[in-house]
């Protein structure tokens, strides 16, 4: 006879002690071809383990989680995840004329043990000593390039026609970051004003000339009657941008659930980038949105999502040359990431894949 291996259920938070140093091998040996119904359990308790994971922002990066809870890919992996987006991102997400239902919406995500969100907003947050008790470690990145875009109004039509202009992009976070680099790589740094309003409707209303656009954005900008004067990631540069965030006591005593969750995210990023359908349904879902245009802009932009997240490395360390500070000074690049949990979930999810 057959089995399938459960380890034991658990509810899991900042707050909660105790794992088992045998659940990754239960679930590598999951993997592999053979080990299949009837179900038993080691502990005798069901599965799943349960984790709360906030979305600290709305961007396209986030569908591949989204995917993973609507397909129930998570189950699969012996997850109970519940996943919410921040009230901060909900409305920053608005200022782009998407509105995330309220069902969908949570808390500020700061007793999360996972977060999605920027690796270059936590990095700022050391750089200011503002990391505190939310002080994240980077497990993955869908982001490890710049992929923003530069949204204009007309008039605009060169990226040289920046100068002097104002770029909205967010202070200290992700797009701010991408606006630094992004600057400095063409020559503009100190040329061009830079403020915290990066949204559609600051650009509607005039209070910028241009934004640093994320893909939803990017998205809606046409029908708006706004330039797509470039598209950053042409030059490849290096981003700790969005990915996956471990409160790093819950990390130490939750590995194996930090690896299968990142390996759901891994077959999910693959499921989004072959199934249009799939990401139809979380757009209309998750954030209200059913214009067939726009559906068709963001599964194509998603196919630039990396298949494996590892953590930018080279994006880490240029981010700390960004926000150098000497409250940074006294950490290291290595301080921020832990590249194993990806090398073990990739084996992970190869494993089931093709069992």
């Amino acid at each position: 006879m057959r089995f399938q291996v459960k380890p034991c259920s658990q509810t899991v938070g900042r707050s909660r002690s105790g794992t088992s140093a045998n659940r990754i091998l239960f679930w590598s040996l999951l993997a592999m071809p053979g080990l299949l119904l009837p179900a038993v359990s080691v502990c005798g308790s069901p599965l799943p383990d349960h984790v709360d994971v906030a979305l600290g922002d709305v961007s396209i990066n986030k569908l591949a989680f989204l995917v993973a809870e609507d397909r129930h890919i998570y189950r699969r992996y012996g997850l109970d995840v519940h996943q919410f987006v921040t009230p901060s991102a909900a409305r920053v997400v608005a200022a782009n004329g998407i509105e995330v239902p309220p069902a969908n919406i949570g808390h500020d995500g700061e007793d999360a043990p996972l977060m999605i969100g920027g690796g270059a907003w936590l990095i700022a947050k050391v750089a200011e000593g503002r990391a505190g008790e939310s002080h994240r470690v980077i497990i993955a990145t869908t982001e490890n390039i710049v992929r923003d875009h530069i949204i204009a109004r007309p008039g605009i039509n060169s990226e040289q026609d920046l100068r002097g202009k104002t770029l909205g992009a967010g202070l200290r976070n992700v797009p701010g970051y991408a606006a630094i680099v992004y600057l400095r790589r063409m020559g503009l740094d100190g040329q061009v004003k830079v403020t915290g309003e990066a949204s559609l409707d600051a650009l509607k209303a005039g209070r910028v000339d241009a934004i640093v656009a994320n893909l939803f954005a990017v998205a809606k900008a046409p029908a708006l009657g706004f330039i797509d004067l470039v598209d950053i990631s042409r030059y490849g540069l290096p981003e700790a941008g969005s990915g996956i965030l471990a409160d790093p006591e819950w990390l130490s005593r939750h590995r194996d659930i930090a690896i299968r969750f990142t390996a759901a995210s891994i077959e999910a990023t693959r499921r989004m980038k072959e199934d249009k359908p799939i990401v139809a349904a979380v757009l209309r879902k998750w954030f209200g949105i059913r214009d067939p245009g726009t559906v068709d802009t963001i599964f194509h932009l998603a196919q630039g999502i990396p298949d494996q997240p590892a953590p930018s490395v080279a994006g880490i360390q240029e981010a700390m040359r960004v926000y150098a500070s000497p409250a940074l000074a006294q950490s290291r690049a290595e301080d921020f990431f832990d590249a194993t949990i990806v090398n073990q979930a990739t084996r992970l999810e190869a494993g089931r894949s093709h069992s």
